[in-house]
């Protein structure tokens, strides 16, 4: 019995022979398939070998890019790696918090570096706020360095801004802390002396508010506290000479404020910016200059600004914006100095000349050759005819004229005006045709 196959399971040949009348076997697909796409014999083997030449270059390439990209992963994860140990560390370099201590330290570092500066004062006093709580956590409620930094603050409140109120009120928060040590010193001589001055800057700031407050019966008080504080901290071998006397005369300025006494407090004030503007260092000299200019202002409402007094304070004063290296500030009030004393003196004195000599200086320094030559000549005019040829303080002049004419620049310029006076005068004559 023959039996047709199904057309999907037939090929065109099996249905031709089964047209014919002949058998037709039924092959399995996948038989058939292999039988009738079998390539020839004689390309088989050529078939072959070029199956497996490509087939071992891409096995082998293959394997090649595994290589590479297994390489590849290593090399991206171990610098990650590399980089994410690397980014740690700079990161616990960077953010690495500091110790209560070294914030202690650094925020009285950044308000004395405040203080120095009159246009930083609101800084210093956010810095020394700081202060008082870190000190709180570092050394306690009860620690004498606690009522240390209300005075600082009351410090601040009392020179930097006038705050008469805010400075009475920490200054009271700290002779509250201090009450405890009255008889129960250290035995370290050393913080004993750190109390008493911590004491004497207390009844100090107390004593100058409470003047500023009306309230002069309690100022003075505060004021006779102090000066036997003072007397007994001479007791101390360590204790500095330098340090008395400028307390000495702090004391002294204070009660003169107090009693009205515009001579001694003008003197006071002066004795006691001298002495500062002595002492090298940036919180010295915004002292100094503080002191100076309350001094400017009480011998100007007590002499009025023609007077003696109150132009050596100016002169004073002048000479700390020098050191300060303000030296356009200072200038400015030398010229104005120096047209007061022309009016005062004339116009050939020994302090006319003196100023001159200041300003030649500063000139100098700036650079401005030509103005400090000018100060300089008109001074020399003026030494010779107060002091004479042969004096020392004329013969330096004569040093730094001639050191200026020296120099290219001043000599080029000096040719210039030489040739252009000797250079005959221009005549509005015609010439002969």
């Amino acid at each position: 019995m023959y039996r047709t196959p199904s057309p999907s399971m037939t090929t065109t040949e099996d249905r031709k022979n089964s047209a014919a009348g002949k058998k037709v076997v039924s092959v399995p697909s996948a038989q058939r398939h292999r039988h009738f796409e079998k390539p020839e014999a004689d390309n088989q083997d050529e078939m072959e070998k070029s199956f497996d030449s490509s087939g071992s270059r891409r096995q082998s390439s293959s394997s090649e890019d595994e290589r590479s990209t297994d390489d590849d992963d290593f090399q991206s994860s171990s610098s990650s790696q590399f980089s994410s140990t690397e980014s740690l560390n700079h990161s616990t370099k960077k953010h690495h918090p500091k110790s209560p201590h070294q914030q202690l330290k650094q925020a009285e570092k950044l308000a004395a570096k405040f203080l120095a500066k009159k246009e930083s004062c609101d800084k210093a006093i956010h810095e020394l706020t700081r202060a008082i709580a870190l000190t709180r956590i570092v050394y306690g409620d009860k620690h004498w360095k606690l009522a240390a930094s209300y005075v600082n603050l009351a410090q601040a409140y009392l020179e930097k801004k006038d705050y008469f109120i805010q400075a009475e009120y920490h200054a009271e928060r700290a002779r509250t802390l201090l009450s405890s040590f009255a008889n129960n010193l250290p035995d370290s001589v050393t913080e004993t002396l750190n109390i008493y001055s911590t004491l004497l800057k207390m009844h100090h700031i107390l004593a100058v508010a409470n003047i500023a407050l009306k309230k002069y019966s309690i100022s003075e008080k505060d004021l006779t506290r102090a000066e036997k504080l003072l007397d007994k901290m001479t007791e101390f071998s360590s204790y500095r000479d330098v340090d008395h006397d400028l307390w000495e005369i702090k004391l002294t300025l204070t009660s003169a404020s107090y009693k009205d006494d515009d001579e001694k407090l003008i003197n006071s004030a002066l004795l006691l910016a001298r002495a500062y503007n002595m002492i090298e260092t940036e919180e010295a000299a915004a002292s100094a200059e503080s002191y100076m200019n309350g001094c400017l202002v009480s011998c100007t409402n007590a002499y009025g600004e023609e007077h003696p007094t109150t132009l050596t304070v100016q002169d004073e004063l002048a000479r700390i914006l020098i050191r300060t290296n303000r030296r356009q500030e200072a200038l400015k009030m030398l010229r104005s100095i120096v047209s007061v004393k022309y009016a005062m003196y004339g116009d050939y004195s020994v302090p006319v000349a003196e100023t001159l000599t200041l300003m030649a200086a500063l000139h100098l320094a700036d650079g401005e050759l030509e103005r400090a030559l000018k100060s300089y000549e008109k001074c020399l005019e003026i030494r010779r005819l107060m002091l004479g040829e042969k004096h020392p303080k004329t013969i330096d002049v004569q040093r730094n004229i001639d050191i200026l004419r020296a120099n290219p620049a001043i000599a080029g310029k000096l040719k210039r005006k030489e040739d252009l006076k000797s250079r005959p005068r221009f005549t509005h004559q015609k010439a002969k045709s």
